[in-house]
């Protein structure tokens, strides 16, 4: 559960980038990401609301938990109209709640929007531009097709791979690792993972376009419009390099300390 939580911790600041308030749950009812427009909704801070279980007082609502209970039964967007909720100041408000259900890792998490009115799709367009344009500056971007070719890379990404934006276009997500056994063997097992429509999520070492090594914490995710295969998918990472030289380093010599290294 600790790994899992690391990813939610990364997926804090983008999803501060959305116009409404977001809650992400665990199975038993426990919020483990409350982002600033749910603290602005409900007056509550993220410190105080992670850690604690909707489903007891004074966060309590049995609308709240009929639909928490429904998403977690089905693979489907769930829906509550009209859900009364209290927010610190002990005001009542009435909000439309969208709950969706995902499985990573074999647990069952539960995500929560929270709009006063239902989205036209410009403002939901809207929406999803200004979480594309978070996730770009939080993260190495790579967009891949159901083949595994690569449609879209992310400056940031272009800036660790060495590559150019013309010349990565229709790279395979093979050609960004080692062509070593282990290397192929890691990318064959992400692949195979995010390809059956689960999240892998993991350290791994990546090779740039002149051969040199980096190493990320890499999210890969498969990204479905209609619940069946994945449409595409996204490889999100972030540069661990540094700190995996720092840490190979002090294995060897455990009496030194990083500011000596």
């Amino acid at each position: 559960m600790d790994e899992l939580k690391s990813i939610f911790q990364h997926a804090n600041p983008i999803l501060n980038y959305t116009s409404n308030a977001m809650v992400i749950l665990d199975h038993e009812g426990e919020i483990i990401s409350w982002n600033h427009q749910s603290e602005e909704l409900f007056g509550y801070s993220a410190e105080q609301m992670v850690g604690l279980n909707i489903h007891i007082p004074p966060h309590h609502s049995e609308q709240l938990t009929e639909l928490f209970n429904a998403s977690l039964r089905s693979h489907k967007e769930q829906i509550s109209e009209n859900l009364t909720l209290e927010t610190q100041n002990n005001k009542l408000i009435q909000l439309t709640a969208f709950a969706k259900a995902v499985t990573i890792k074999d647990e069952r998490f539960v995500m929560i929007r929270f709009t006063a009115t239902h989205k036209s799709e410009k403002n939901a367009a809207s929406e999803l531009n200004c979480l594309r344009n978070g996730l770009e500056e939080s993260f190495m971007v790579l967009e891949l097709d159901h083949e595994g070719l690569i449609n879209f890379a992310n400056p940031l990404y272009l800036k660790y791979s060495k590559w150019t934006p013309k010349r990565i276009l229709g790279k395979t997500l093979w050609q960004m690792f080692p062509q070593t056994e282990q290397g192929i063997n890691k990318v064959n097992e992400i692949w195979n993972i995010v390809h059956g429509g689960h999240i892998w999520q993991g350290e791994v070492e990546k090779a740039a376009k002149d051969g040199t090594s980096y190493w990320v914490e890499l999210i890969a995710i498969p990204v479905s419009s209609n619940n069946s295969s994945p449409d595409y998918f996204l490889i999100l990472a972030t540069d661990i390099t540094e700190k995996n030289y720092y840490n190979n380093v002090l294995k060897k010599s455990p009496t030194l300390t990083k500011k000596q290294v």
